[in-house]
Formats: C-alpha cells, sequence, structure tokens
C-alpha cells in the first residue's frame, strides 16, 4: 500500500482537493500537481467505498491557522523500575505522550518519538 492510499484510508477517503489542500497547508514537498492527480485516481478507485461505507467514528476538528504543531517539544527521558520511559511534550499545545524505550540508543528514542 502506497503512503497516499494510507493518508487516503486515514482521513476517510475525502475529496482529492481537500486532501490536496491539507498536504499543501502541511508545507509537503510532494505536494505537486502529480500528486493530485494520484489523489484523483484513488479517489475514483475507492469510489463505492465511499458511497457505502458508514460514517466515520473519529473526533474531527478543524485547528485556528493561529496554532502550531510540534513547534518546541520536550524529550524527558525518566528512569522508574524497569525499563525507561520517554516522556514528549508539545510545548505549544501541552499535550504529553510516553512509551517505554527498548534501549537508550538515538534509533530507540527516535522510534519511539515518531510512533506516539
Amino acid at each position: 500500500m502506497s503512503e497516499l492510499e494510507r493518508i487516503h484510508r486515514h482521513f476517510s477517503h475525502p475529496h482529492p482537493d481537500r486532501l490536496f489542500a491539507v498536504l499543501r497547508r502541511a508545507s509537503e514537498p510532494h505536494a505537486t500537481l502529480a500528486t493530485r492527480s494520484k489523489l484523483g485516481e484513488l479517489s475514483k478507485a475507492f469510489q463505492v467505498r465511499q458511497r457505502l461505507a458508514p460514517a466515520s467514528s473519529r473526533f474531527r476538528v478543524s485547528l485556528p491557522q493561529d496554532i502550531v504543531l510540534n513547534r518546541t517539544v520536550s524529550l524527558d527521558i525518566l528512569y522508574l523500575t524497569g525499563p525507561p520511559l520517554l516522556q514528549v511534550i508539545d510545548m505549544d499545545t501541552m499535550m504529553s505522550a510516553a512509551s517505554f524505550l527498548q534501549a537508550e540508543t538515538v534509533e530507540a528514542v527516535w522510534g519511539v518519538y515518531t510512533r506516539i
């Protein structure tokens, strides 16, 4: 499955123009006219699913233009009993998440950070 297909499914099969606008707003370097045409082809391929699928149960909200996510992120490694714990805090929204680390390496920290 291509990355565009995963994004298309994740956002519950939106209209290609809306998804392309999200990619452009995210300053995605691959947001080109070729990507827009691929999104149009994906939309045609999933046309039956779009009509017959139940409504999405995901909570949706639109963010105001002045909110920036992940501009400043605080990473803390906490030592409790057992494996170390990585705590990630978005300093702009004060949202936080935590997960256990398998090892104290850059690859392990990056893997957990991108997962949460």
